[in-house]
């Protein structure tokens, strides 16, 4: 079994200055999230009238509560959006979500149903990010006494919203669930990033991992034609990879499926996965990399040019609690 845990949580005493630890909590979350950005970027960012990509996304945590920021965080609700969308359209053929199998909130209802369960899947919370058992029977055995504290600890409120200040998680339903695992590799397929405005792609990256644990990205322009340089752990630009040499009615039906599920999103990102000409949703992203991510200056301000961030209103904007 291969295993997404979240952050590793700081001990005694080193926690008690840590952002993960108690204390770094108890902030601000505007403050939070300035201190965070400072010790990413080295510089104090401008969150009331941001111009960088990673501003906005600063922007978007302190203040952005509309229903639309909480149904992208729930996985769940987004699946079925995005299937509903390409089924209506007639595109469900080629563009598709992973096949749901089980959902619940405890690891005795996960034990109960596992008879039903295929030899292979995912199994993953609804409400949070980065958690995640990918499971193969035919070489595993199912260690129940490592996923049933796991499973008990993703339904407990984590960093994604008692640091991060990541809202939309908090709206998400808390449970868990078993999906399709897509591909027939042993490794996970390569994730794909299509990073949105009002549907418009404006960049995309591949991101995935090595045999060693290090992670590796390949970016690309809206076009998927050129490959960029500007994000930390760049693959050589002339590499192989799953955007690499699209031919143009096939990526035309990519830009017009994303477009789809993306519209009424001022920005969002959405992750998918390649299985030969076959295209899976994995989920929206709103809190991209929480704006943590070294861009050099080309790429941020690129990035946040493109972003026309909304008018924020009391109806459209919920009840923050």
């Amino acid at each position: 079994m291969r295993l997404g845990r979240g952050p590793n949580l700081p001990r005694f005493p080193l926690s008690i200055a840590h952002p993960l630890g108690p204390c770094f909590r108890q902030l601000p979350i505007a403050l939070r999230r300035h201190l965070l950005y400072l010790n990413t970027h080295n510089r104090w960012g401008n969150f009331t009238q941001p111009r960088r990509f990673t501003e906005k996304i600063q922007w978007r945590i302190i203040n952005d509560k509309r229903a639309l920021i909480a149904l992208a965080c729930d996985k769940l609700a987004s699946k079925a959006l995005v299937e509903s969308r390409w089924k209506a359209a007639g595109v469900g053929d080629r563009f598709k979500t992973p096949e749901l199998y089980w959902v619940g909130t405890t690891h005795d209802e996960f034990l109960a149903n596992i008879s039903n369960l295929p030899e292979r899947f995912v199994l993953k919370p609804n409400h949070t990010s980065g958690r995640f058992v990918v499971v193969d029977r035919k070489s595993d055995l199912i260690d129940a006494a490592l996923i049933g504290p796991l499973m008990k600890q993703w339904m407990l409120p984590d960093e994604e919203t008692l640091v991060m200040g990541h809202w939309g998680y908090s709206q998400a339903r808390r449970v868990l669930f078993a999906e399709e695992r897509i591909g027939i590799e042993v490794e996970s397929p390569v994730d794909l990033r299509f990073f949105t405005n009002r549907g418009a792609i404006v960049a995309a990256a591949c991101t995935g991992t090595r045999s060693d644990g290090s992670k590796w990205t390949a970016t690309y322009d809206a076009d998927f034609g050129r490959r960029v340089s500007g994000h930390p752990a760049q693959l050589p630009l002339d590499a192989i990879t799953p955007l690499s040499g699209l031919s143009p009615s096939l990526a035309d039906e990519l830009r017009s499926a994303i477009h789809l599920v993306s519209a009424e999103f001022d920005q969002v990102r959405v992750d998918m996965y390649r299985a030969g000409d076959t295209f899976y949703f994995g989920e929206f992203t709103v809190y991209s990399s929480s704006g943590l991510v070294k861009y050099n200056d080309e790429t941020d301000y690129r990035l946040g040019a493109a972003w026309e961030l909304p008018e924020l209103t009391r109806s459209a904007n919920s009840d923050p609690g």
